[in-house]
């Protein structure tokens, strides 16, 4: 169930799936549903929602902006008999009872990720790009303002000018924020490094894991985020990860080089470039919170609460 512009039924794949407009709406629809068991994900007026059910999870709920909304969540959320966070940092704003806390990430696929590929020159000069001769730079990111790509660009500039032999490509959605986009499309030739830079748009998974054979480094310059998946496909996938400073990466990877500021991300850029074993021992240093979100792990944890909650012995 989620919340849309107008009421409406959809079966998908033999799953009935309801869109109501807003709260009371979506409330009702519960309410004549009884559910045995209620889900919410990532949702700020769905902290309310714990006691709607016979039994209820709640995965990164959204405080409240005002104080006093947000204390009322933290009173609603005694009525979720499963609590789950994909950061610490998260974690850190709710009072939550380690009986009822289950540690479910969103899935990744380690296996898929960390496969070894070979680096096809195809990938290049199908796209009517030369193979590059120098350092891939790698920023998996949608075309928003929170993950702050044209400041990326910005930030980047002074580096790929120095370094001409060196790309950097820009891999996500375009159609969110198509002003960001625009942006985002002319920004290169205006700091005279269009010819270093790549926007692929939207690529499929296969896509970004042959990308990766040939990335030196991803970049995550985000304002927002919740546990960024990007940046474990990476990490699974052996790439050196720099991340922006703040709480919520930084709270999941301690030892990955975070950046305050444009200095201070082209400094972590070219020490991770120039210091091999430096690299390499990023990855080894995240082996453990990768090893945390793998699906195979997830399926285990999430199959194991459901019975848990609905009160089933596993045949």
């Amino acid at each position: 169930m989620t919340r849309g512009t107008a009421s409406e039924r959809r079966d998908l794949d033999g799953v009935t799936a309801w869109v109501e407009p807003g709260t009371v709406r979506t409330v009702r629809r519960m309410v004549a549903l009884r559910p045995e068991l209620l889900f919410v994900d990532s949702s700020t007026y769905g902290v309310l929602l714990g006691t709607l059910a016979a039994r209820s999870w709640i995965r990164n709920p959204l405080p409240a902006a005002h104080p006093r909304l947000h204390q009322l969540q933290r009173v609603a959320l005694r009525g979720f008999d499963a609590v789950s966070f994909t950061n610490p940092f998260d974690r850190s704003r709710w009072a939550v009872r380690d009986t009822r806390e289950v540690d479910l990430p969103y899935p990744v696929d380690v296996r898929y990720w960390s496969a070894s590929v070979p680096r096809r020159e195809s990938w290049w000069t199908e796209r009517g790009w030369s193979v590059p001769q120098g350092h891939v730079l790698v920023s998996n990111a949608a075309y928003t303002r929170n993950k702050r790509l044209v400041e990326l660009l910005d930030a980047l500039a002074p580096f790929l000018a120095a370094n001409p032999s060196d790309v950097l490509i820009l891999a996500g959605h375009r159609s969110v924020e198509p002003d960001v986009t625009e942006m985002i499309g002319r920004r290169p030739a205006e700091l005279g490094i269009g010819e270093q830079v790549m926007l692929t748009g939207w690529i499929s998974r296969a896509e970004i894991r042959e990308l990766l054979a040939w990335a030196s480094v991803t970049i995550i310059n985000s304002r927002l985020e919740t546990q960024c998946m990007a940046v474990y496909e990476a990490l699974a996938a052996g790439v050196p990860t720099l991340i922006s400073a703040i709480p919520v990466l930084t709270s999941q990877f301690p030892s990955l080089p975070a950046h305050a500021d444009d200095q201070e991300l082209r400094s972590n850029l070219k020490r991770v470039l120039a210091d091999p074993p430096f690299a390499r021992s990023l990855i080894e240093s995240s082996r453990e919170q990768v090893a945390w979100a793998d699906m195979t792990r997830h399926d285990e944890m999430f199959h194991s609460t459901l019975q848990r909650l609905l009160g089933r012995v596993p045949a």
